[in-house]
Formats: structure tokens, sequence, C-alpha cells
């Protein structure tokens, strides 16, 4: 494990895990044999990393220095991961990955990703429904296995 000081490691061997104003210094993992519901969660100088067995929800601000990953592991036709209305996704210095590995991605009015260090990556088995706003320093990248994506075009970074 890297991150050092402060990092927050949240595990839910079975069932689902909800978490929600989580502030560290270093690294955040969360990770969920079901659910994950994700309210503002910040990791000052580390990486944040979402993985849900089932459904991955976010509703809020998800903030971290370093990559921000999301994965969801949940069955089709599901939305694996949905990022909910007014949800912001941010890495300050890095990459934002996400991914629905047997479903897709859903994101609603008012949602935002931003990659201020590299690529945004937003992979799924199912149809995909991206963020109104996609903003990266690298690449933006969506693809789907089932070949529908449909998405605003990506803005450039204020």
């Amino acid at each position: 494990g890297g991150g050092g000081g402060g990092a927050l490691t949240i595990t839910a061997a079975s069932g689902a895990a909800t978490v929600g104003a989580l502030t560290a210094l270093g690294d955040v993992r969360v990770s969920a044999a079901g659910n994950v519901y994700v309210y503002e969660t910040v990791s000052h100088t580390g990486a944040v990393t979402l993985a849900a067995g089932g459904q991955l929800r976010m509703f809020d601000a998800v903030t971290c220095s370093l990559a921000l990953t999301a994965t969801s592991n949940a069955s089709s036709p599901s939305n694996g991961v949905r990022v909910e209305a007014n949800a912001v996704l941010t890495s300050t210095a890095d990459a934002v990955t996400i991914e629905a590995t047997e479903a897709g991605v859903y994101a609603h009015a008012s949602t935002a990703v931003h990659a201020h260090g590299g690529d945004v990556r937003i992979d799924a088995r199912g149809s995909i429904d991206a963020p109104d706003v996609i903003a990266a320093s690298g690449a933006v990248h969506a693809a789907s296995a089932a070949g529908g994506v449909a998405s605003a075009p990506p803005r450039p970074t204020p």
C-alpha cells in the first residue's frame, strides 16, 4: 500500500457500504461485496478507489489528488455506476476512471468529471450515459461494449 499517513480503508466483506463526510490525508479505499453508496469524500494527498460488487452510486463531490477510480461489478442490465445529480468527481493531479465491468454507467443531470492531471476513461459493458461536463488534461475515452455512448461533447477545463 502507498499513501502513507492518514490512509483510510473501508471494506464490507458481505453486504453494502455507505460512506460520507469522509476526509483523509492519504488514500481512501472503499470496497463492498454488495452496493456502495458514496457521499462527500476527500483525499487531500492520495487516491480514492471505490469498488462495488453491486451498484456504485455517488451522490456528492468526490475529490482527490491522485487517481480516482470507481468500479462496479454489478451484473447487467442494471446501472453499474450511477453518478447522481450534481455529483462532481475530481482528481486534481491525476486521472479519473469509471468502469462497469458487467453493466452500464449512468450520469444524472448536472454532473461533472475533472481530471486535472490525466485522462478520463469511462468503460462499460452496457450503455454509457456520460456526465454533462468532462474535462481532462489528457485524453477523454468512453467505450461501451454495447455500443451506446450518450454524452455532451467534452468541454475544456476553464
